[in-house]
């Protein structure tokens, strides 16, 4: 009896080691994949919402996966969230494997690490861990029924039931009804055929394909994409429990044998995390919350120990410089990558087009901005809807006057948490136009955008569009940095000469005294005819450069003096 309860409290604590470390790995080094999670849904407290996610197979634990996930606005909430789920998933594996000692609640921990490696993945869905967590729930009654006929009969009778709350998962369920002392051979096989047979009977009432059925609809975020992770945690699952009644992870009685077992498992989990979780992917996504929060000097302090090696995270570290006013005088210190660092090209996808629509909306291009959020929620592998999507959009549409399309966004954002106290004051501003015009984020937007041809957009020819937002307003000065370092980046220097006329400052950035020193040079004129603004250092600097070129130096030699200014990008782009 002693024994027992030391291996209780062993495998208790073995469990809340777990749950601790789940949370804080999510909280301190992945909360950002937590933010996106939720950003990319819209959990809306409607019974239209409820009805529209569970009318599928599956729907019922995806719904429950989405009512988790909308609490991940807040990173350390949903990763305390995500801790429990899978504390709970072991638990329950656990329990269904009859463990009983230390080293067994340390096996049955497998599963749930299983199911950690799947939802670091930022395109799994806690739909996935949610149905496969209720399907062993659901279980556990059905097998302590004290008829063996009784329980046979309701395992047979709830397997459809469960198919539809659970998809394909269900598998796990009837597996731990019947894999157990005493259950019914011949009532598995029927429970199993009759959820083989869901899918192709279905497939002719909804309108979704027999592989999706076959797969689940909702365990991932693009259909048709077998979603691995989570099915080897369910096989893990069923390997424990079957494994656990027939006594095999029991037999290591021996609490020193369990606390092993347990500390050996938990180190290899936590290697498995590691080397499982993208972290370029995390910091993409913490440079893009930053952008979207616009924590320009966080994005700047971020660029010191995590370099902004991507098109994304360069995006986003040259709007902090520009909003900081020093874009001119470090654009060339980081990759760029051509002008794809200012504007990275634009992909069909749930995530591309969001970092550059931050920049577009900051320079005063809001119809762009639309475009690109629109086509950025559309593109969603799951076609679900977008808390940030939904906000940007009603924005765009307030700027543009379009308050019925703006209503729209706005009683969808009312419906939800963390976003209805915003909504419900965006709502209130548009019974008042004087609001709206004195609201500092509208009011603003108004005197930034093109009245005239913020239409005209061509991907290849953003400088265009920024020498209009220029031409309209010449107090937009992120627009002309923009503009400039555009134009220097695409190595165009008969543009950057005839916009460097109209740029009005006190001081030239260094990397637009570099590019007039190019272009003194190309057209012909003496460096001893220079502006007053050119600093002496950056003349002598150059002539340098003009000398070494001109000796001969290679291109390897060259970059390591003159890597980091504008006139070796000139001659090597």
């Amino acid at each position: 009896m002693i024994s027992m309860k030391n291996s209780i409290h062993t495998g208790a604590l073995t469990s809340a080691v777990f749950g601790l470390a789940t949370m804080a790995f999510f909280g301190i080094f992945y909360p950002y994949h937590i933010h996106f999670q939720e950003q990319s849904q819209l959990f809306e407290w409607t019974w239209k919402y409820f009805i529209d996610v569970v009318r599928v197979p599956g729907g019922f634990a995806d719904w429950c996966g989405r009512f988790l996930t909308q609490f991940c606005y807040i990173p350390w909430l949903g990763a305390a969230i995500i801790a429990a789920l899978l504390t709970a998933l072991h638990h329950l594996t656990a329990k269904a494997g009859n463990a009983s000692t230390a080293a067994g609640y340390a096996f049955s921990l497998i599963p749930a690490i299983l199911a950690l490696i799947f939802i670091l993945d930022h395109k799994a869905l806690l739909g996935g861990i949610a149905a496969l967590t209720l399907s062993i729930a659901m279980a556990l009654p059905i097998r302590n029924a004290g008829s063996k006929t009784r329980g046979t009969i309701a395992a047979i009778i709830c397997t459809p039931v469960m198919y539809w709350l659970c998809g394909p998962l269900a598998i796990v369920f009837v597996a731990a009804c019947f894999i157990r002392k005493g259950g019914s051979i011949a009532g598995g096989v029927i429970a199993a055929a009759l959820l083989a047979a869901c899918p192709f009977i279905l497939e002719s009432q909804l309108h979704l394909t027999l592989k999706s059925l076959l797969l689940g609809v909702h365990y991932y975020r693009y259909l048709g994409i077998f979603p691995t992770m989570l099915w080897v945690a369910a096989g893990a699952a069923v390997l424990c429990i079957t494994a656990g009644l027939a006594g095999l992870m029991n037999r290591a009685d021996s609490l020193p044998a369990g606390i092993a077992t347990a500390a050996v498992i938990l180190a290899g989990g936590g290697l498995a995390v590691a080397l499982s979780a993208n972290f370029d992917d995390e910091n993409v996504m913490h440079y893009d919350y930053l952008a979207m929060t616009e924590q320009w000097d966080g994005i700047l302090r971020l660029e010191r120990s995590k370099p902004a090696d991507r098109q994304a995270s360069a995006c986003c570290l040259n709007l902090a410089l520009a909003k900081s006013g020093t874009l001119g005088d470090h654009i060339f210190n980081y990759r760029q990558g051509g002008t794809s660092g200012l504007f990275p090209k634009f992909a069909k996808t749930a995530t591309n087009p969001l970092p550059t629509s931050e920049v577009f909306w900051q320079l005063g291009m809001v119809n762009i901005c639309q475009y690109y959020v629109f086509e950025a929620q559309e593109a969603a592998g799951d076609f679900q809807k977008s808390g940030r999507c939904y906000k940007r959009l009603a924005q765009t549409n307030i700027v543009n006057h379009d308050y019925d399309v703006a209503r729209k966004y706005l009683n969808a954002l009312e419906h939800t948490v963390f976003y209805r106290g915003w909504a419900r004051k965006n709502l209130a501003l548009l019974s008042d136009e004087t609001s709206v015009e004195s609201d500092p984020v509208y009011g603003r937007m108004r005197k930034l955008r093109s009245h005239v041809k913020d239409e005209i957009y061509n991907e290849n020819r953003i400088d265009v569009i920024l020498g209009y937002l220029v031409e309209e307003n010449p107090a937009n000065s992120l627009a002309m940095d923009y503009l400039l370092c555009y134009e220097l980046l695409d190595n165009n220097l008969n543009n950057f000469r005839y916009h460097i006329q109209n740029y009005k400052a006190d001081r030239y950035p260094r990397f637009y005294q570099e590019g007039i020193l190019m272009s003194w040079v190309d057209s012909g004129r003496s460096l001893r005819s220079l502006p007053a603004f050119i600093s002496e250092s950056n003349v002598k600097r150059f002539q340098a450069f003009i000398h070494d070129v001109q000796a001969g130096l290679g291109k390897e030699q060259l970059e390591k003096k003159y890597g980091n200014t504008f006139w070796f990008h000139a001659l090597y782009n």
